[in-house]
């Protein structure tokens, strides 16, 4: 079982595994990774200045980046948009079985 350290170490790692699907046209699994790692930040409870460090905030007044790029974040999204990949009913899992 993982404790928090190694689940925020595997938060951070997320980051670097969107760039190398980002560096290889993989949107869907960019997109996928981002949502995926989101959402167990959310589910955790992860501290916010972790959150902010990972995906960054554009709610103070001096936004912060993230190491997750947002535009390359929004680039991929706007890739699954465009070719018909809704994060609701397809997961990486049925996708790749079906490519």
């Amino acid at each position: 079982m993982l404790n928090e350290k190694d689940i925020i170490g595997k938060l951070y790692d997320q980051a670097e595994i969107f760039k190398h699907h980002m560096r290889r046209k993989e949107y869907l699994e960019a997109a996928l990774c981002v949502d995926t790692a989101s959402m167990i930040a959310h589910k955790l409870e992860i501290p916010e200045d972790i959150r902010r460090e990972i995906f960054g905030d554009r709610q103070l007044d001096e936004p912060v980046p993230g190491l997750i790029d947002e535009e390359a974040y929004l680039k991929a999204c706007e890739w699954c948009i465009f070719h018909g990949y809704s994060h609701t009913r397809h997961t990486y899992e049925n996708v790749m079985r079906t490519a």
